[in-house]
């Protein structure tokens, strides 16, 4: 049930301010993603969409995170002499951290997934992948209260530093890649000690 509500007020949010700031592409890129994997699910598994369609939502971070590569196409732009990163035309705040910080994450994500795949199956790598998979698909509150934590010190560090939320600095991206990792491989181990009691 909680997971449920933390999907639906991660997903209004994002609809609110991707239809208030007009990133219609963005928005439609997420619909469209969410629905051809359905369609994919359903014609593959017929039954399955049926009695798991709740499932779907846990993969909301992921189709935003995809329909994003409109936002950085289209609107992301550096600034060399300051050397920050910006949105242009500028846009809210928190959609601006959303796209950073859902790439940052699947990037996290995907290096432990990369290292334990070529590891497999010797270690622990099929316990690591287990974890991964499991954070992945099963778990979208701890994926989603990760991304909100690391967009809020985002905006902490804005205004302890006096400056504009708009912008981004190289050192923030890393620091997001970071608390990402650290965050993923948090929950890899405590799995994996979970599974050796």
């Amino acid at each position: 049930m909680l997971s449920t509500v933390v999907i639906f007020i991660y997903a209004g949010l994002f609809f609110y301010y991707a239809h208030t700031n007009g990133h219609t592409q963005w928005m439609l890129a997420t619909i469209g993603l969410g629905m051809g994997s359905i369609w994919l699910l359903a014609s593959v598994l017929p039954g399955f969409v049926y009695h798991h369609a709740i499932l779907f939502l846990h993969l909301l971070p992921l189709w935003i995170s995809l329909g994003s590569l409109f936002f950085f196409v289209n609107h992301w732009r550096y600034h060399a002499a300051t050397r920050v990163f910006y949105a242009e035309p500028p846009c809210s705040p928190y959609l601006m951290y959303l796209a950073l910080t859902g790439m940052t994450l699947h990037l996290a994500w995907l290096i432990p997934m990369a290292a334990a795949l070529y590891q497999h199956p010797e270690g622990l790598s099929p316990y690591v992948l287990m974890g991964l998979l499991q954070l992945y698909f099963l778990q979208p509150v701890y994926w989603i209260l990760i991304q909100w934590l690391i967009m809020g010190m985002f905006a902490l560090v804005a205004r302890m530093r006096a400056k504009p939320v708009h912008y981004l600095t190289i050192s923030q991206i890393q620091i997001s890649f970071l608390v990402g990792l650290m965050a993923v491989s948090v929950y890899v181990l405590d799995d994996l000690l979970r599974y050796l009691r």
